[in-house]
């Protein structure tokens, strides 16, 4: 005896719901087709049964008349049994339609208890078939799914990775010039560095299995047990578009200490960056740390990137001190003007162009239908900032202030960061035009206090990712207190941006006084003054000299002067 019930619930236990679903329509279609070609059959056959009795019945006169007497009772019968066996396949028909019909009645109660009912082997062969086609099926489709989703995320993780030449190039182009190959060899040691530090140790402290809501267990070097990690995708993708992250948050830092942080200074803050810093607060927000579970809403990171790493920024930025010179004794600040500007504008056009990926690529699926929404989204928010920075600009000061546009732009697309996903097209206008006019407040800020942010990091990443995370509990369509919900969100988004800013701030002050034990943070006077390109990495960022230049070792004499003297 076999019985359906246990070849249906095995569909019922190995399949998600939508795929049962799916299975369960393929299943009926197939059946209800073949009742209806046995039907077919069935009207065909005894149609020509009901000719073959006719003609039968009316063959006996003519047999009497030609013969003189009826077909003998034993002819009668055996005609009888030549057309019993003729159209005997109408009763199979039959009960195989029963049959189909009992199976198909059993798939329509779904949610009821199903009772026992035998087959024939014909049937049970027939669901056997019909199970393993759906498996290849679906085997296929999963293998198709996970191949798009791939290379969507690492195209993706490599559009944010390109961020980090647009940070290296804008960041240039806002220092002066003496310090522009140290802005390079800075963003190199994130890649490289930040990359080998997220491998080892940061990644499992960020994604690894949840130890007390604080920190992760598992998954350094990615090994361990990872099987909690719901993802669309495999570890190792899954690695390299967080690994992509976690080079951003330190890239934000280095440009809030250029032209005056010792280099190897930031080579250590980088490892605890890197290692300790943000995975860490990533675990609490993405990693089902303490804040996810209250339900805190930061698709993309305005919040545990930016306002975290914008926090760090400043941190590092008040311990550091401003450079020489860029605020006068009565507190103003002077004039700086960047050394390439047009370096930095296509460093910004790098940065919006791989904030697409940056959005758009947190989804972690291609076929995910929010894309296109969280692309609009991104682009209006960034056009709003830049937008409100340059009529603000030329309406106060009666010039449109270009780096302030470019900052405005880019404080609009952290703005929306945390809420591409949640929020509608005219509140991320709103959202991209609050954030460029926050930033321009918040440097306004920085100078009346100086403190010294030669590339704006503080306004742009934190002020705005404060404010775009804050406008997920104000607009997010599902609980946002100005879409229909209640001040819930907004409360739990606020009480995540306080540990997350303050977690930044704390844990970079400890680890540069840390590191000032074993290193000096801030270069030397005569560093600075000759430049940090020359004074760290030996070399200029661009020279006209037409010969070869005649190598000198210049400290070695220094070194000889001063022990004659």
């Amino acid at each position: 005896m076999v019985i359906v019930d246990e070849l249906y619930h095995n569909v019922i236990i190995t399949l998600p719901q939508l795929k049962l679903i799916e299975f369960i329509m393929k299943l009926k279609e197939a059946k209800a087709q073949e009742i209806e070609d046995i039907k077919t059959k069935i009207s065909k056959y005894e149609e020509k049964k009901r000719a073959e009795e006719a003609w039968y019945q009316s063959l006996s006169p003519f047999r009497k008349f030609f013969t003189g007497r009826p077909l003998s009772q034993h002819q009668a019968v055996e005609y009888m049994v030549y057309v019993k066996e003729r159209f005997k396949k109408i009763d199979h028909l039959k009960a195989q339609m029963r049959e189909l019909h009992e199976v198909l009645e059993l798939i329509k109660a779904e949610n009821e208890e199903t009772s026992e009912i035998t087959l024939s082997p014909a049937i049970v062969q027939e669901i056997k078939r019909l199970k393993k086609q759906w498996r290849r099926w679906d085997m296929s489709v999963n293998e198709l799914s996970l191949g798009i989703n791939t290379t969507w995320v690492v195209l993706t993780a490599a559009m944010i990775l390109l961020m980090e030449g647009g940070f290296a190039l804008l960041e240039a182009g806002f220092v002066r010039y003496k310090n522009s190959v140290n802005i390079i060899m800075k963003v190199f040691a994130d890649i490289t560095i930040g990359t080998l530090c997220f491998y080892l140790i940061g990644f499992g402290l960020m994604y690894g299995d949840d130890l007390g809501g604080v920190v992760g267990k598992s998954g350094f070097a990615l090994s361990g047990n990872l099987s909690h990690l719901d993802i669309p995708i495999g570890l190792e993708t899954f690695w390299l578009f967080q690994c992509a992250f976690v080079i951003a948050v330190i890239s934000i830092v280095s440009g809030a200490v250029a032209e005056r942080i010792n280099f190897r200074a930031y080579l250590l803050y980088a490892i605890l960056m890197t290692t300790f810093i943000y995975p860490i607060a990533g675990h609490w927000i993405w990693g089902g740390g303490w804040i996810s579970k209250l339900g805190m809403l930061d698709f993309a990171g305005s919040a545990v990137i930016h306002a975290l790493g914008g926090f760090s920024a400043l941190a590092a930025a008040i311990m550091i001190g401003p450079r020489p010179g860029t605020f006068t004794k009565t507190g103003i600040r002077s004039v700086s003007l960047p050394s390439n500007f047009p370096l930095a504008s296509l460093g910004s056009f790098l940065l919006w162009f791989g904030w697409f990926g940056f959005n758009a690529g947190s989804t972690l699926s291609a076929t995910d239908v929010r894309i296109g929404h969280i692309a609009i989204v991104t682009m209006l928010s960034a056009a709003a900032g830049g937008a409100a920075t340059l009529f603000y600009t030329l309406f106060r000061y009666n010039r449109s202030d270009a780096p302030s546009v470019i900052n405005g732009s880019l404080a609009g697309l952290v703005g929306i960061t945390a809420g591409c996903a949640f929020v509608n097209t005219p509140s991320a206008i709103f959202i991209g035009a609050v954030s460029g006019l926050l930033m321009m407040a918040a440097t306004n800020w920085l100078e009346a206090r100086q403190i010294d942010d030669p590339v704006g990091a503080f306004p742009v990443h934190a002020a705005s990712g404060i404010w775009g995370t804050l406008a997920v509990g104000l607009f997010s369509t599902d609980g946002g207190v100005f879409t229909g919900g209640s001040w819930t969100l907004l409360g739990v988004q606020l009480l995540g941006l306080i540990a997350l800013c303050a977690w930044g701030f704390v844990t970079t002050w400890i680890g540069l006084k840390v590191i000032s034990l074993v290193v000096p943070l801030r270069s030397t006077e005569e560093e600075e003054e000759v430049g940090l390109d020359i004074s760290y990495h030996g070399i200029m960022a661009a020279h006209q000299a037409p010969e070869f230049i005649e190598y000198e070792n210049y400290y070695a004499e220094v070194k000889e002067k001063a022990a004659d003297s």
